[in-house]
């Protein structure tokens, strides 16, 4: 079994530290300087990392490493992207979303919550799909 299988809850620990830190840094600094592609990497890693997640006590830490993503995702693009900005932004997430949409469709079991987990995360993505297309959000 891996380090990060056997560590998830520290997983979800690190990325919520993480996250407050780059609110931090964010609201301290110029916030177009921050890379959202490096930041998306490591969203990227961390949600491969949590595909190889089969014990049913962990998902809860799995779902909430999903939504922690999501937040500070749209937590950014909400604060600080002007609308033209948003427009210009090159990294695209589409492939973030598709891996938490994927997750949350294996680690939630019961059918109901399932569906009203992944409209949660198509919900969610879809301000960012409005804005490459050029739509209001």
């Amino acid at each position: 079994k891996s380090f990060f299988l056997e560590n998830v809850f520290e997983v979800e620990k690190m990325l919520r530290y993480y996250e407050s830190q780059s609110r931090i840094v964010l609201t301290q600094d110029d916030p177009t300087s921050f890379d959202i592609g490096r930041c998306c990497e490591l969203y990227k890693k961390v949600l491969r990392g949590c595909m190889g997640v089969t014990c049913s006590h962990d998902y809860g830490h799995v779902v909430r490493i999903s939504s922690s993503i999501m937040d500070f995702v749209s937590w950014r693009n909400d604060q600080f992207l002007t609308s033209e900005a948003k427009r210009a932004q090159t990294n695209d997430i589409t492939d973030l979303y598709c891996d938490i949409a994927c997750l949350v469709g294996k680690v939630v079991l019961n059918h109901h919550e399932k569906q009203m987990a992944l409209t949660e995360v198509f919900n969610r993505a879809s301000q960012f799909f409005n804005q490459s297309h050029g739509e209001k959000t």
